[in-house]
């Protein structure tokens, strides 16, 4: 007989044994059932309400961000429509220098 059956051959071993695989079972069981049971409607606010917050802060930095654009865009829209009437003007002052100078 080697020693591993001489082991399990004493009841009290088997009795312990049974116990502590009982016990690791009972453990695994109940973490499942963690997993599986539904969130109580506090925690399920609680995540809710995070969310809405995360989502609000999102918006708010779009927000801005499409400030930013108008602003950029408005910006150069102004520059460049000041570039065209400088433009028109210096056009303009050159078509009166060359009509005078060939008048005159």
């Amino acid at each position: 007989m080697n020693a591993l059956e001489m082991v399990f051959d004493n009841f009290f071993v088997q009795v312990f044994v049974g116990i502590g695989l009982m016990v690791f079972l009972i453990a695994i069981g109940e973490a499942f059932a963690r997993m599986l049971r539904p969130l109580s409607k506090k925690q399920t606010e609680r995540m809710v309400s995070a969310m809405k917050e995360d989502l609000q802060g999102q918006i708010e930095a779009l927000r801005q961000e499409v400030r930013s654009a108008r602003s950029t865009v408005l910006d150069h829209s102004m520059s460049l429509e000041s570039n065209v009437e400088t433009l028109v003007r210096r056009v303009e002052r050159l078509e009166q220098t060359t009509s005078q100078r060939g008048v005159g």
